[in-house]
């Protein structure tokens, strides 16, 4: 991390502890197409909009910029079926924006250059082509192999797989598939709940269990306070939403609402809105992670 990007933010962690309200992240769905139909996704059955072109998302991120951002996660549906993906990511580069794709892996990597992707796996091949559609693991796994940007593999945790939370880890410490790990909880609603894959609390305390016990041995961006802390309190203004219109969602929205839900703080584990708590807090720990793996 550069001197002037650690200035920088330790400028704004203390204007956070002295009660500023700027989001510093954004989380952008480009799209809501999707060439896959994961058992615990909702937003695959949301309406598909016309495809909103880089010029506009330029000035989307001109704006975020304005109102803090300095993080921004590009997302779908399938984030590399926009066709102006590559300039897009190029445009919140050009702006000095850190730039991260979600991604599920399907289509070929190496044509895009942003910080790091974040790769969607569900476990073993099995129980990954099981959630995703036959086919799906093989085909991530060689994309993967086409890229060097830094990949994050990201577990999003329901019934479905927590039984390979433990076999993931240890698979990527013995093959080191993924240059980090990352971990989030499946919000209970919408295919969720149809598909009874949502967890208990005693469940998830386990998961959580599981993943802390490796923290020692392998790379998890997931913070050791948002692994252990089992209450916390949300605050949605940290985190702009833009949606696939082209639009920034009014202050307070999240994920959740965004897509059609009631919001539930109490429910939540999305570990993007948990781990991003842990910076606004001031944790140390998370401060860190971000700037290894999010702002280097």
């Amino acid at each position: 991390m550069k001197l002037a990007d650690l200035a920088y933010y330790s400028y704004r962690s203390i204007k956070y502890q002295c009660g500023s309200k700027s989001p510093l992240i954004a989380s952008i769905k480009l799209t809501y197409e999707c060439n896959m139909s994961c058992i615990h996704c909702p937003w695959t059955d949301l309406p598909h909009e016309s495809v909103v072109r880089a010029d506009r998302w330029g000035k989307v991120l001109n704006e975020l910029k304005k109102r803090g951002v300095r993080i921004v996660f590009l997302e779908g549906g399938e984030t590399t079926l926009h066709p102006d993906l590559s300039k897009i990511i190029d445009l919140a580069k050009d702006i000095g924006l850190r730039v991260g794709v979600n991604t599920n892996g399907s289509n070929d990597l190496a044509s895009y250059s942003p910080d790091c992707f974040i790769v969607s796996v569900d476990g073993d091949k099995k129980t990954h082509d099981l959630i995703r559609g036959n086919g799906s693991y093989d085909r991530m796994m060689a994309n993967c192999s086409t890229t060097r940007v830094r990949k994050i593999g990201l577990m999003t945790i329901s019934r479905a797989n927590m039984n390979q939370v433990e076999e993931f880890i240890t698979n990527n410490i013995e093959d080191s598939y993924f240059d980090a790990l990352g971990f989030t909880i499946a919000y209970p609603v919408g295919k969720v709940i149809d598909n009874d894959i949502d967890m208990s609390k005693e469940e998830i305390d386990l998961v959580y269990s599981h993943i802390e016990k490796h923290k020692d041995r392998l790379d998890i961006i997931n913070s050791k306070p948002s692994i252990t802390t089992k209450e916390w309190k949300c605050r949605p203004w940290f985190v702009d939403v833009a949606t696939p219109d082209g639009k920034i969602a009014p202050d307070g929205e999240c994920l959740v609402t965004v897509s059609g839900e009631e919001k539930d703080c109490s429910k939540c584990n999305a570990g993007c809105y948990k781990e991003a708590m842990q910076i606004l807090n001031g944790n140390l720990e998370a401060w860190y992670l971000w700037n290894k793996y999010f702002f280097t």
